[in-house]
């Protein structure tokens, strides 16, 4: 797994984009069948976590800089696929859009 930075951004998310491309990444069981995503509290504890708990906390951190921001759910060619997206503002160069 890896974290990549599609457009220039400036410092303070860049930072952020930074701090949480940090932490490790680990693929979990299923409980039950069923994918469980966890906190950003708790990723943080653990200092690794899947994916989807990196763009959870990526996504927390932007929202707390005053961004418009969201974690997107989709598919790519390798399957399922999790990333976030900010919407207008300064993230991405003054460009909608801004994919972390």
């Amino acid at each position: 797994m890896y974290m990549y930075i599609t457009c220039p951004v400036p410092f303070p998310f860049a930072k952020a984009a930074h701090f949480v491309s940090l932490l490790g990444f680990e693929r979990s069981l299923p409980v039950g069948g069923t994918d469980v995503w966890h906190s950003p509290h708790a990723l943080l504890c653990r200092k690794s976590g899947e994916a989807e708990e990196h763009a959870l906390l990526l996504c927390s951190l932007l929202l707390g800089f005053g961004l418009d921001a969201f974690v997107c759910i989709g598919t790519d060619a390798h399957g399922p696929h999790v990333w976030v997206l900010t919407r207008g503002g300064d993230a991405g160069g003054g460009k909608d859009g801004a994919t972390y």
